[in-house]
């Protein structure tokens, strides 16, 4: 696998580890970041992993003050996980970084290429928009 740019790669790695959070804890912060509020069981479905550790994985997050687990108000008997500001500020974080690297990437490429790749991306992003 060719990277656009592995100083990139290494940053936003170097964001997760200064952090101190997992890919999988990145992965249920983006899964919040796009749905805003889950509970626990779909939030395991997603990740395919067992009802114990995705608890496990959320209370280091709400021990990290990037999540907040909530009792849903239909249901006592569950939960809801939601980003906290701090996660939705790491999230970003980490979002800018990969935008940053793939611009670094592609502004190594000739100009040509680089068109043709926009085209293409912008192409790309239309048509999942518009199957959405």
């Amino acid at each position: 696998m060719v990277h656009l740019d592995v100083a990139g790669e290494t940053s936003a790695l170097a964001l997760m580890h200064a952090s101190g959070v997992t890919l999988p804890q990145i992965v249920t912060l983006t899964l919040l970041e796009q749905a805003g509020t889950m509970a626990l069981s779909p939030i395991a479905q997603r990740l395919r992993l067992s009802l114990s550790a995705t608890s496990a994985l959320v209370q280091r997050l709400v021990e990290e003050n990037l999540v907040t687990r909530t009792e849903d108000p239909e249901d006592r008997r569950q939960k809801q996980i939601a980003l906290t500001r701090g996660g939705a500020a790491l999230i970003a974080r980490l979002q800018t970084e990969r935008v940053s690297a793939l611009g670094r990437g592609a502004a190594k490429l000739p100009a040509a290429l680089r068109s043709e790749l926009l085209d293409v991306a912008s192409r790309v992003v239309g048509h999942l928009r518009g199957r959405a």
